[in-house]
Parts: structure tokens; C-alpha cells; sequence
């Protein structure tokens, strides 16, 4: 089983719910103009963050890739629309959704702790993580490590949202340092401004094969999974109101997994099947 924060509970006597957040199903078929009015104009506006390597993020030719954005352009060809996108940050993303400048906004990290009645959620299609991402030199060991410790985040991220739900965890840190993305945070971790990251363990477990010898997730090694202070889904944020078009991206995305081209997705960007699309439709 995952190592959890067992170690940082006997110092800070803290806790996290462990406890995943589905997105919504309909019993019925919902009567709201969303999904007609994507079809009318087909385009679909996706929101995906800049930075968020190997989700949503630009390569070296600028052209916007990674698993997010190849997972949504595939939803568009099963519902026959094309796919427009737009970057934004998480932390903006309900703006964003509530002006109607994006239609939903992909790789929604799905918990407890995040501001899941804020929008319609599709259930997760894909796992993760919140692990601890640091030097490979850095004097650290377990979660207990971290106190005293200067930790950065992304703002918006899930990792903020948890250790912000928790005042006795960050009040265990020296200090919490927010950042724009995950870039920044890395970064600044680089010129060792900060001692780790909490970081989702897709980009961590990316940038670590990019660079092992240099970086390290806390806790993990050839026998053992890394220590986590949250797992939850991935899923894809809509207005409340847009229960028809939650609806039909529910219904490609058990498509896209019932034939198995997001497995084949997960695997080309992560090396393994991380995918976990379901639904109780």
C-alpha cells in the first residue's frame, strides 16, 4: 500500500480524508442548451493550463501537447466538434468557466478538499497523486522532514488546496511558497530557494526521468511507492449549469476508455496505464 503521512501525523498530529470525489452522473436526461449549443457553433473551448508537463504544455516546435490535450482532441472526434484551447490557471479556472470564456477546463484535480460543488465534474479518467518533490542531495527522508522546511506549490494546484485545508500541516512548515506553475516551482527549487515541492506525481515522476540523478520524490525507490498526502482523479470542470454537455463528454470518455485509447494515451505520456475512466451512467 502507498506510504501516507503516518510519519508527519506523529509530529504535527494532523490529517488528510483520504476519501475520492466522483463527478456527477444524471439519472435522467438533462434539458439544458449546452450541449446543443457546442454543436450548433462545433467548437468546444477546452481550458488547460500552460505549464503542466506531461498534461497540457508546448514542445520545442510550440506546438500544445501532452495527455490532457491529446485525451480532449480525441473527445472531440467522438463527439464530432472540433476542439479549441485556451491556457489558463487553475486558479482561475471558475472565472473563466463563469464568463464563458472556456467551455470546461481539462485535468481538474478531483478531491475532497477541492471546490468540487463550484462545477459539474465528469467522474476521474485518470490518477494521481500529491507527492513531495525534491534535490536528490536534499537532507530529506520522509514527510516528517518538512517541518521547519520552506515547501512550494502551484497556486490553484491540488497540493495547495490540501495543505491549505489542513492549518496544523502548514503551520509544520517553515514557510509555503506559492508559484505560477510547476516551472517557476522547479526553478526555484533548483537554486534552492525552497527545500521540495508538493507536486503532482505525474510531472514529478516526468521531470525525474528526465534528469534521475538530479532529483528524487520523497519516500520512493525500487521497492517502495512514494509517501502521498493526497490521491484523487483527474476529471474535467464544467458550469453547473451545463449538465448536458458534462453529460456527453462522460459518455466519449467511456468510449475512449471502453476502447482503449486512453490507456494507450496514458502509456505513451506516462509509461504506464494511469487511467481510470468509469462512470455510473
Amino acid at each position: 500500500m502507498r506510504k501516507t503521512l503516518s510519519a508527519l501525523l506523529l509530529v504535527c498530529a494532523f490529517s488528510f480524508s483520504l476519501v475520492g470525489c466522483s463527478g456527477r452522473s444524471s439519472s435522467s436526461s438533462p434539458t439544458d442548451p449546452s450541449w446543443n449549443t457546442i454543436r450548433s457553433k462545433d467548437t468546444l473551448v477546452v481550458g488547460v493550463e500552460e505549464n503542466f508537463e506531461p498534461l497540457s504544455f508546448y514542445d520545442k516546435e510550440g506546438n500544445l501537447t501532452g495527455f490532457a490535450v491529446e485525451t480532449a482532441r480525441e473527445v472531440g472526434k467522438e463527439l464530432g466538434v472540433a476542439v479549441e484551447f485556451k491556457t489558463i490557471q487553475p486558479c482561475s479556472a471558475q472565472d473563466s468557466l463563469s464568463n464563458g470564456e472556456i467551455d470546461c477546463f481539462w485535468s481538474n484535480y478531483s478531491k475532497a478538499t477541492q471546490d468540487s460543488e463550484a462545477a459539474n465534474l465528469t467522474f476521474g479518467y485518470m490518477k494521481s497523486s500529491q507527492v513531495i518533490f525534491a534535490l536528490a542531495d536534499a537532507p530529506l527522508n520522509n514527510l516528517a522532514d518538512l517541518k521547519g522546511q520552506r515547501v512550494g506549490v502551484k497556486e490553484g494546484s491540488g497540493g495547495q488546496k490540501a495543505v491549505e485545508a489542513s492549518t496544523t500541516f502548514k503551520s509544520c512548515l517553515g514557510e509555503l511558497g506559492t508559484y505560477r506553475d510547476y516551472v517557476q516551482a522547479k526553478t526555484s527549487l533548483d537554486n534552492k530557494k525552497i527545500s521540495a515541492v508538493i507536486m503532482d506525481e505525474v510531472s514529478a515522476e516526468y521531470y525525474l526521468k528526465q534528469s534521475p540523478e538530479r532529483y528524487r520524490i520523497l519516500g520512493k525507490n525500487s521497492n517502495e511507492p512514494p509517501e502521498t498526502l493526497e490521491t484523487g482523479d483527474y476529471s474535467v470542470a464544467f458550469r453547473q449549469s451545463d449538465e448536458s454537455l458534462t453529460l456527453k463528454i462522460q459518455e466519449a470518455l467511456n468510449e475512449l476508455s471502453d476502447d482503449g485509447t486512453i490507456t494507450k494515451l496514458s502509456k505513451k505520456w506516462f509509461g504506464t496505464d494511469l487511467s481510470s475512466a468509469s462512470s455510473s451512467l
